[in-house]
C-alpha cells in the first residue's frame, strides 16, 4: 500500500538540511564510505536509479521512529515549508546510521542530535503548493515527520481510484520543472476559431466572455473544486451522464473572479466537450426546469440531441447550481 509522508522544513535547522540534501545532490563521498559493505549493491542500485543520491534523515524520537519504521520503498514524501510544499520525491529505501547522517548533514552534531533515521530520494521536483490548497486529502497541522494516516489514504484512493494518480495530478504535474504555459497566444486561438467558425463576431467580445474564455485555461488547475464536484455530482457529467473521470471537469457557470468563485453551487460538472461549450456560450441551462438550451448554432449538429434534457443535479440542495448564476450565464449568451 503506498504511502505519503510530509516533511515540515520550517525551522533553520531543517531548511539547511533541505538546501544540503533535498535540493542538491549529496556527493558520494559522504554516502559510500559511511556506509558498511553489505549495503554497497543498493546504495549503487539507488545511484544508478535517481541518478546520484538525494535524502533526508529524521532525528530520534518515538514519532519520527515509527513514522520512518512505517516507510517502505515506493512510498512519496512531501516537503513543506512555510505552508507551501515544495519539493516531492519518491522514497528509493532507508537506513539507520548516525554516521552518514552526520557527514550529510552536521559534522559536529551529536548522535542524539544527528538525522540518523536517513531515506534516499529520486531526484525531487520542484513545487510550489499551499498546504491549504490539499487540506481536503493532507492534514494542514504538520508535524516536523508526519505520515498520512490509512483512513486519508482510503479517501485519496477513493477520489483518486489510488495515491499515486493522486500526486501525479495534484502534485508532480504541478512541478517546477515543467514547460511554462503562456495563456495570451490560447485566449487568441479561442476567439478566432470561434470567429471563424461563426459561433461569434470579433466585435461583440464583452470582458465578460473573455473571462469565459480564461476559464477554460484554468479549469484543469484548481483540484479542490473540481474533487468538490465530482463528490456532489456522483463522478458523473450532469448532462450526458458521462462517467469517464479522464473527461470530466470543473465548469465554472459565473466566470472567475477570486478564489470565492470556487463555490460547488457555482459549478457544473460536464464531459470536456461540453464544459467548452458551455464556456462558449453554445449551450446553457434553463433555471427554471433545469434543462439544456443550445444555440442556434448547434441545432443542425448532434448536440440537438441535447435541447430540453433535463440535467442531473446533486441531492444536497446547498450543492445545486445556482439558478442566479444559471440566468446570468444565458444572459451573457443570450440563449
Amino acid at each position: 500500500m503506498t504511502g505519503i509522508y510530509v516533511v515540515n522544513a520550517d525551522a533553520s535547522d531543517a531548511r539547511t538540511a533541505v538546501a544540503v540534501s533535498v535540493s542538491e545532490q549529496v556527493s558520494r563521498d559522504k554516502i559510500i564510505p559511511n556506509f558498511s559493505d553489505t549495503t554497497y549493491a543498493e546504495l549503487l542500485q539507488i545511484e544508478r536509479d535517481t541518478p546520484g543520491f538525494y535524502a533526508w534523515g529524521v532525528p530520534p524520537g518515538p514519532t519520527n521512529i515509527m513514522n520512518w519504521l512505517y516507510m517502505a520503498t515506493g512510498d512519496f514524501v512531501l516537503v513543506a515549508i512555510d505552508g507551501r510544499y515544495r519539493f516531492a520525491a519518491e522514497v528509493l529505501g532507508r537506513y539507520e546510521n548516525a554516521k552518514a547522517a552526520r557527514a550529510i548533514w552536521d559534522n559536529s552534531a551529536e548522535v542524539d542530535e544527528s538525522r540518523e533515521y536517513i531515506f534516499f530520494l529520486n531526484r525531487p521536483a520542484n513545487i510550489d503548493i499551499p498546504v491549504k490548497e490539499m487540506e481536503d486529502w493532507l492534514p494542514t497541522n504538520l508535524g516536523e515527520f508526519t505520515r498520512i494516516e490509512d483512513n486519508e489514504l482510503q479517501a485519496i484512493r477513493r477520489d483518486f481510484g489510488g495515491v499515486a494518480k493522486f500526486l501525479k495530478e495534484n502534485i508532480f504535474q504541478r512541478s517546477q520543472k515543467g514547460p511554462s504555459l503562456d495563456v495570451s497566444g490560447i485566449f487568441k486561438h479561442v476567439q478566432d476559431t470561434a470567429t471563424t467558425t461563426g459561433l461569434f463576431e470579433a466585435v461583440s467580445v464583452t470582458d465578460s466572455r473573455t473571462k469565459h474564455f480564461e476559464a477554460i485555461v484554468r479549469r484543469r488547475g484548481h483540484p479542490r473544486f473540481r474533487m468538490s464536484l465530482m463528490r456532489a455530482y456522483e463522478r458523473r457529467c450532469a448532462i450526458s451522464k458521462c462517467g469517464v473521470r479522464e473527461v470530466l471537469e470543473a465548469a465554472l457557470i459565473r466566470p472567475y473572479r477570486g478564489v470565492a468563485t470556487y463555490n460547488v453551487s457555482n459549478g457544473l460538472l460536464l464531459r470536456s466537450d461540453l464544459h467548452t461549450l458551455f464556456d462558449l456560450g453554445q449551450l446553457s441551462v434553463d433555471s427554471s426546469n433545469m434543462s439544456v438550451v443550445i444555440s442556434k448554432h448547434l441545432e443542425n449538429s448532434s448536440y440537438k440531441l441535447l435541447a430540453g434534457r433535463k440535467i442531473f443535479v446533486p441531492h444536497r440542495k446547498e450543492f445545486r447550481p445556482s439558478a442566479e448564476a444559471l440566468d446570468a450565464h444565458r444572459v451573457t449568451w443570450g440563449l
